[in-house]
């Protein structure tokens, strides 16, 4: 091979490869045929290591002098491999800025409690008593996602649950469990991409007025969870609220 052109070809294979494994584990967790956060840690692991030889091997064959198509080769491996490394820099920068818990709940002194979901295969051997993870983690989300709060609504307390239901279906949550005689109900929401379930539990009670509503919901993996939670128990409060306002 002329100078350079090897590390050319190697930087174009080696970000072809990391691309392609990154997409297959991606698709297989997609589809459930390996476990979430196997399928996300895999592809992690192929999109570092087949990005950063790429680039190495790409400035190496421009660094040799490579002309021609293996110069483009290189170009394209190196740019190829920026790609592939800025996606989990991306992410991780990302999760860098958030605080790291992953059990989120409108009330602090007195979440809802998971009756249901720890008899839920995946949950079996997980601690489902608040908070999940860190210690702190309630005096994280009072620091953080102050705004989460109890949903109060001017409707009886059996007509607020029916509300409370409705609203989580329109959200798409899949509902596991419900006991309208205790105004509570368990359900769960998987991510889109990587097929990431959290557990969610609401509870209603009723007071002189009104009924008010508490949501709890949790990832089950990870310490965190990018936001997802406080953006559902947001997407839910202010749908119920809008649908029922006092």
């Amino acid at each position: 091979m002329t100078k350079g052109r090897r590390s050319a070809a190697v930087s174009t294979a080696l970000a072809a490869v990391g691309g392609a494994v990154a997409a297959a584990t991606t698709w297989m967790a997609h589809l459930g045929r390996i476990p979430p956060v196997e399928g996300l840690t895999m592809s992690t692991a192929a999109l570092i290591l087949g990005g950063f030889p790429a680039i190495l091997a790409g400035f190496l064959a421009l660094f040799r002098g490579a002309t021609g198509e293996a110069r483009r080769n290189a170009i394209v491996g190196a740019l190829l491999g920026t790609v592939l490394v800025l996606i989990p820099a991306t992410l991780g920068a990302r999760a860098s800025r958030m605080p790291p818990i992953h059990d989120l709940t409108t009330n602090l002194d007195d979440p809802p409690t998971f009756f249901h979901a720890g008899t839920l295969a995946a949950n079996r051997d997980r601690n489902l008593s608040y908070p999940s993870g860190l210690e702190d983690t309630p005096e994280r989300q009072a620091k953080d996602y102050s705004d989460l709060a109890p949903i109060v609504l001017s409707l009886p307390a059996d007509r607020a649950f029916d509300a409370a239901l409705e609203t989580a279906e329109h959200q798409g949550w899949d509902l596991t469990w419900a006991d309208p005689g205790t105004g509570r109900f368990e359900a769960t929401a998987t991510s889109s991409v990587y097929r990431l379930v959290d557990d969610i539990a609401v509870r209603v009670r009723a007071t002189d007025q009104a009924s008010v509503v508490d949501v709890r919901s949790v990832s089950r993996h990870g310490v965190s969870d990018f936001g997802r939670n406080a953006r559902r128990i947001r997407a839910f409060s202010k749908q119920l609220a809008a649908q029922n306002p006092l």
